[in-house]
C-alpha cells in the first residue's frame, strides 16, 4: 500500500486545463467523444461515449459516473485522456441517456454493466469508477476482472461521517427553502469541489440539475452500504484508490478507509489528494490524469 499526495495544482495550470475561464464542456464533440452508441442489454440497454475508433484497439480506459450523474462527470478529462488512450465512458443503468434498470437491487446495475464490459473489444481494461461508480465497478470487477482497476472518492463505506451528514441536511434545505437548484449549488460548494468555480458556475449547476433530473436509478442506499470491502476481497487484479484530501464522505475517517483497504485488498495503492474534494476529477484533473495513465501503462 502506497501513501502519497500530490501538491496543489497552480491555477495557471488549472486555466490550461480549460475549465477556470467558465467554459464547462457538455458534448461529446466538446471533450474529445466523438463516438456515441447503445449497447442492447435486454430488456434496457446502455448509452455509451467513446473517444474516436475505440473499439479498434487492443487496450483503454473504462469511465464509470457516480450517483446523480452520468459520463459528463469525465468531461474535462476526457479530451486529454483522448490524447494518449482510447477511452468509453457509458452511463450506467437507469442513468443519463441508459435505459431503466431492470430492478432495485445492486444487480440491476451490475449485471448489465458487467455484460457491457464484456462487450468491450480490449484485451486490457482499466476499469475506473467514481463515487457510486467506484462501488459498481467493484462490483462488476467481480463478474467481468478487468487488468486494473482505479477508484475515485469510492462510496460503500457505511454511514456517513458527521462532515457529511452536515453538508446533506444544508443542501436539503436550501432545495426545500430554494428550490432544487439551489441545494445544488450547496452541494457543489460544500460536498463537491474544494475550488471556487464561481466563473463557471451556471454552467455547471445547468448539467448537475440535467444529470439529476435523468437519474431513475435509486442508489443512496447502496453507497451508505458496507458493500465495496467485500467486493474488494474478491478481486485479484492491481488496485488503486484516490481520495480528495478536503472530501467530506472520507476526510475524517481517512485511517479507516486505508486500514479497510489494506486489509481487504493488501497489494493496493491509496492516494490522498491535496486541495481536492469529492469531485476529484474535476477538482484535480492533472492528478487524476496522471494517476490513470500512470497504472493503465503497467504490465499485469
Amino acid at each position: 500500500m502506497v501513501k502519497d499526495r500530490y501538491p496543489i495544482m497552480s491555477l495557471s495550470a488549472a486555466a490550461s486545463a480549460g475549465f477556470v475561464a467558465g467554459h464547462f464542456p457538455v458534448s461529446p464533440c466538446d471533450v474529445g467523444g466523438e463516438e456515441t452508441g447503445t449497447y442492447q442489454t435486454p430488456p434496457s440497454f446502455i448509452h455509451y461515449v467513446g473517444t474516436p475508433d475505440w473499439e479498434n484497439q487492443a487496450s483503454g480506459c473504462v469511465l464509470l459516473h457516480g450517483g446523480s450523474g452520468d459520463w459528463r462527470h469525465f468531461c474535462i478529462n476526457l479530451k486529454p485522456l483522448s490524447a494518449h488512450i482510447p477511452i468509453v465512458a457509458p452511463d450506467l443503468p437507469g442513468f443519463g441517456l441508459s435505459g431503466a434498470a431492470s430492478g432495485e437491487d445492486l444487480a440491476a446495475i451490475v449485471d448489465p454493466l458487467a455484460a457491457f464490459l464484456r462487450s468491450v473489444p480490449w484485451r486490457d481494461i482499466t476499469l475506473v469508477g467514481f463515487s457510486f461508480g467506484a462501488l459498481a465497478a467493484a462490483a462488476a470487477a467481480v463478474k467481468r476482472p478487468p487488468s486494473r482497476l482505479l477508484l475515485i472518492s469510492p462510496a460503500g463505506f457505511g454511514a456517513h461521517t458527521a462532515e457529511m451528514a452536515s453538508a446533506r441536511e444544508a443542501a436539503a434545505q436550501a432545495a426545500k427553502l430554494e428550490g432544487t437548484r439551489a441545494g445544488l449549488a450547496v452541494n457543489l460548494k460544500r460536498t463537491m469541489l474544494r475550488r471556487d468555480y464561481s466563473l463557471g458556475s451556471e454552467h455547471l449547476l445547468d448539467t448537475m440539475e440535467e444529470m439529476l433530473r435523468s437519474t431513475r436509478a435509486k442508489v443512496r442506499r447502496f453507497s451508505r452500504s458496507e458493500l465495496i470491502l467485500d467486493r474488494l476481497r474478491m478481486l485479484d487484479c492491481p488496485v488503486r484508490v484516490l481520495f480528495g484530501e478536503a472530501d467530506p464522505y472520507h476526510a475524517s475517517a481517512l485511517d479507516h478507509r486505508y486500514a479497510g483497504i489494506a486489509a481487504a485488498c493488501s497489494g493496493a495503492e491509496i492516494t490522498t489528494v491535496a486541495d481536492a474534494a469529492h469531485w476529484l476529477m474535476f477538482d484535480r484533473p492533472d492528478a487524476f490524469e496522471e494517476t490513470l495513465l500512470e497504472f493503465a501503462r503497467r504490465d499485469v
